[in-house]
C-alpha cells in the first residue's frame, strides 16, 4: 500500500495517496479503519478520456447492495450532488469488529484531465465543506489518480491561504518545495503551479461567496460598497479576480 502522511504544512493532518485499484481496495479501507479517517477528498473521476483513473470504492446506489472486500463491508447511505462535486455519506464495518463507522467523501468531478479548473471557487467550496463538517483532529485522506498533481495542488492551496491570513504573505515556491521533499512530483505541472497562485488570490481577495436566500439582499448591499483596501467597490474587485482567471485559461 502506498500512502504518505503530512502535517507540517497545514493545520490539518493529511494522508495523500494514489487512487485505489482492485488489488489495493482492502488496503485502502484498512487504512481508513486503522487511522480513524472520517473524511475523504477525491479529485479524479473514475474514468477520464477513456482511461481508468480509480476504482469505485463505494456502492453504486444509495441503500443498494453493499460493496464487500476481503475484510470490509461498505454501504452508501446518502448522496448529495452539486454541479462540481458530490458528497457521499458512507458506512464501513470490519469483519470481526463490533459496530460501524461513518466516512464522508467529497468527490470533485469537474477537474479536467491534463489541465486545471478555470477557477477555484468550486474547489474552495468543496474544501470548506471538507474541513467544516467533522472533527478536525481526525486525519483527512486526499487522493486523485497518481496522488501527486491535483492532490498536491489542494494541499498547497490550504497551506498558503492559512499562511496568508497568519503571516500577511505567502511563499508558493517554499510550500511546493516542502511538499516535494515529502513526496516527489507533488504539484505536477506549471499549470497547477500557476493555478495555486490564482486560487489563493481568489480566496484571499474574495473569500466565500456563498449566501442563503435570506442573506442575499444584505450581501448585495455589502458588495456594492467601497472596498476597505481600494477605491473600487467590492463588486469591481471580485470581477477583476474573475477576469484574471479567465485570461489565464483562454
Amino acid at each position: 500500500m502506498q500512502w504518505h502522511a503530512y502535517d507540517e504544512i497545514s493545520a490539518y493532518f493529511y494522508f495523500y495517496r494514489l487512487g485505489p485499484k482492485k488489488k489495493t481496495l482492502t488496503d485502502f479501507w484498512r487504512m481508513i479503519w486503522e487511522q480513524k479517517v472520517e473524511r475523504i477528498a477525491m479529485l479524479t473521476n473514475l474514468v477520464e478520456n477513456g482511461a481508468i483513473k480509480c476504482v469505485r470504492y463505494w456502492p453504486e446506489e444509495v441503500n443498494g447492495d453493499p460493496l464487500k472486500s476481503e475484510r470490509f463491508t461498505v454501504k452508501l447511505l446518502k448522496e448529495d450532488v452539486w454541479p462540481d462535486f458530490t458528497r457521499r455519506q458512507i458506512e464501513v464495518s470490519k469483519k470481526g469488529s463490533n459496530g460501524a463507522r461513518h466516512v464522508t467523501q467529497y468527490h470533485y468531478t469537474t477537474w479536467p484531465d491534463h489541465d486545471v479548473p478555470s477557477h477555484a471557487t468550486a474547489l474552495w467550496r468543496l474544501f470548506r465543506k471538507l474541513t467544516n463538517d467533522a472533527d478536525n483532529t481526525q486525519p483527512i485522506i486526499i487522493h486523485c489518480s497518481a496522488g501527486v498533481g491535483r492532490t498536491g495542488t489542494l494541499i498547497a492551496m490550504d497551506h498558503l491561504l492559512d499562511q496568508a491570513s497568519k503571516e500577511n504573505g505567502i511563499d508558493v515556491y517554499a510550500c511546493v518545495t516542502a511538499l516535494r521533499q515529502s513526496r516527489m512530483n507533488m504539484v505536477q505541472s506549471v499549470e497547477q503551479y500557476k493555478f495555486i497562485h490564482l486560487a489563493v488570490l481568489e480566496a484571499h481577495t474574495v473569500g466565500s461567496t456563498n449566501s442563503s436566500a435570506a442573506e442575499f439582499m444584505s450581501l448585495y448591499s455589502a458588495l456594492n460598497r467601497r472596498s476597505s483596501v481600494s477605491p473600487q467597490t467590492v463588486f469591481s474587485e471580485q470581477t477583476e479576480v474573475c477576469l484574471i482567471g479567465h485570461t489565464g485559461h483562454t
